[in-house]
């Protein structure tokens, strides 16, 4: 009995010194799992080394300790095979990697090594068609055409990259299935050359079909057969079926949108062509609050209908008050208005405004034509009238109740690229608008009002998310002095939406310390630095600068004035949340505040 518990005993113990030495620590010790770090060398190019970093667990978790030294070195095996696909991936066929496990070290040191890390190149790409495959009608793309041009890197990235090319390019040329049926790459270590062979079968060739829609219940089929951009018996090109779904997609009265090719060429060489739309809601109502400092709080609701008639006519009711500021306007747009590429427009907006520089209402209506010239041009045209009464003047107050009534013809041009226009990110927006007005109540007053308009964003960094936005704007009243025409047509500068830190129109010509003038000419630019913390919040700096002229163009000698501050972002459905805090840098006394307040959807611009 006595020998039995010796043995025990010294089972026990030894037992117990094994899960010691396992965990790497002392018999007795209370630490929790083995502790290491992880080297890899080798690899001096910082991209690939970043690469394998990422691809590896153990570097992954090398921040908790692992339970037992067998779990790391299995966990160390299955890297060194993670590692050397991430090499070849890179073109990097004749590297090899080792590894080796310090266990004496503490904490436990894993180390990698690269060996032999060289870059292959490509030195020949070729196109075969399958056996029992029909001819082609034209030549097959070669390296370059599919990106892989001789002496570029084989990267299989590329090269998988340049397969979808290939197939893609017998999409456009009447062939819409197209099969890769084998991709072979060959890597001669002699030479560090590599020979990439496609091997296709292009499929029958066919030309376009009747054109079937799916899913449809308000929208009339009628309306969207003219946006489609080829005619029956056009060879087939899987370009414009992409480009088909777009105009569906850009539409707005669809959730989802998906055009594709039937699974069969008939025997007439035809492919139907399957239209399968989801349709969305189509009615919106939003609603929303803000509050500016120099305003005081606001409120807006809107309403809108995307599909009126059934043809994708958009009817938009909207209210917006403050405590300066009450307006309502109606809105129509019906797309496809003579050609796919026009829009009809009208549009009703009636303001009553309580503002320091005037006191007044006005109500204008106009009509016009919207076009597109390329993708990202866009341009308008029309005709308005605007009649506004001007119950209080700051600029001529011995003409307090005088009617005003102009009409006009709105021209405009945008060339736009940003990439979202709540919330963009890159890309640019350049803008020019003109309106000569035209006197109708006997005040002998004609004029031409010009705006000039940009903004560019550019992201500096990736990781965190760093957005420079910039932007810049210039007005001038040419043939008329500001005093003579309608306040409410007159330039102003200052809060939410020019130079922040200053009061609401109080940038420019005042009359005493709170009485805004007006100006005939205009210029205003703003920066903003823009940090994405977290997947949510974002921070602000920005610098705002302008200034408003009695002048009919910018006298920038006269001076800007320039407002600071910070800000935060919080993302919506709707966009992102807006909060600014601004201080004015030229503090004028007895005019300005310490600083502002701007809180609203949306980027300031």
């Amino acid at each position: 009995m006595l020998r039995q518990m010796i043995v025990l005993g010294l089972a026990m113990l030894l037992c117990s010194v094994e899960a010691a030495w396992a965990r790497n620590i002392k018999p007795g010790s209370h630490a929790q799992g083995v502790p290491y770090q992880v080297s890899i060398a080798g690899v001096n190019d910082k991209g690939l080394l970043e690469l394998l970093r990422s691809v590896s667990t153990c570097v992954e978790l090398s921040g908790k300790p692992v339970a037992s030294i067998f779990q790391l070195r299995a966990r160390v095996r299955a890297d060194v095979t993670r590692l050397r696909d991430a090499l070849e991936s890179q073109g990097r066929f004749a590297a090899r990697v080792s590894s080796r496990v310090d266990e004496a070290a503490l904490p436990v040191m894993v180390r990698f090594t690269v060996s032999s890390p060289e870059l292959f190149l490509l030195d020949k790409v070729e196109v075969q068609l399958a056996d029992g495959a029909a001819p082609l009608e034209f030549p097959p793309p070669d390296g370059a055409d599919l990106g892989l041009a001789k002496g570029n890197p084989a990267i299989s990235g590329s090269i998988a990259s340049g397969a979808e090319k290939l197939l893609d390019s017998m999409r456009n040329r009447g062939h819409p299935f197209p099969v890769l049926v084998r991709q072979r790459v060959v890597a001669d270590f002699k030479t560090r050359g590599v020979q990439v062979t496609y091997v296709v079968n292009p499929g029958p060739h066919a030309v376009f079909g009747p054109v079937a829609f799916n899913g449809l219940k308000d929208v009339d089929e009628s309306f969207l057969k003219p946006l489609i951009p080829w005619k029956e018996g056009d060879e087939y090109q899987q370009k414009l079926v992409a480009h088909f779904q777009n105009r569906l997609v850009n539409l707005g009265l669809f959730a989802t949108a998906e055009v594709a090719p039937e699974k069969t060429v008939d025997a007439h060489g035809r492919v139907g062509i399957a239209a399968t739309v989801t349709e969305r809601k189509m009615h919106t109502i939003k609603a929303g609050i803000n509050y500016k400092t120099d305003e005081g709080p606001g409120a807006n609701i809107s309403w809108e209908d995307r599909n009126f008639f059934g043809r994708a006519e958009k009817l938009s009711l909207s209210l917006a008050v403050s405590r300066i500021n009450q307006t309502f306007e109606a809105s129509f747009e019906k797309p496809s208005f003579l050609s796919y590429k026009q829009k009809l427009l009208a549009d009703l907006k009636v303001t009553d405004q309580n503002t320091e520089a005037y006191k007044g209402q006005n109500a204008t209506l106009q009509a016009g034509l919207s076009r597109a010239f390329t993708e990202h041009m866009n341009g308008n045209a029309g005709l308005g009238y605007r009649a506004s009464r001007i119950q209080e003047d700051a600029a001529n107050p011995q003409e307090n109740e005088k009617r005003w009534g102009l009409v006009f013809l709105p021209l405009e041009l945008a060339l736009n690229t940003r990439d979202d226009p709540l919330d963009p990110k890159k890309g640019y927006l350049l803008g020019i608008k003109c309106a000569p007005y035209l006197d109708t109540l006997g005040h002998n007053l004609d004029f031409l009002k010009t705006e000039l308009n940009g903004a560019v964003y550019l992201q500096l960094l990736s990781k965190p998310e760093v957005i420079l936005a910039t932007r810049a704007g210039f007005g001038a009243v040419n043939g008329a002095q500001a005093r003579d025409i309608p306040p409410d047509v007159r330039f102003y500068a200052g809060g939410s939406a020019t130079v922040r830190g200053y009061g609401y129109q109080l940038v420019g010509p005042l009359r005493g310390h709170s009485k805004p003038l007006g100006g005939d000419s205009i210029f205003d630019f703003g920066s903003e630095l823009r940090f994405q913390v977290t997947e949510m919040i974002g921070l602000v700096a920005f610098l705002d600068g302008g200034n408003v002229y009695d002048k009919q163009f910018p006298a920038l000698n006269d001076g800007l004035l320039f407002g600071a501050g910070l800000g935060a972002r919080v993302k919506t459905p709707v966009g992102p949340l807006r909060v600014d805090v601004a201080t004015p840098l030229d503090r004028r006394p007895g005019v300005d505040s310490p600083f502002q307040i701007y809180i609203s959807m949306g980027q300031a611009f």
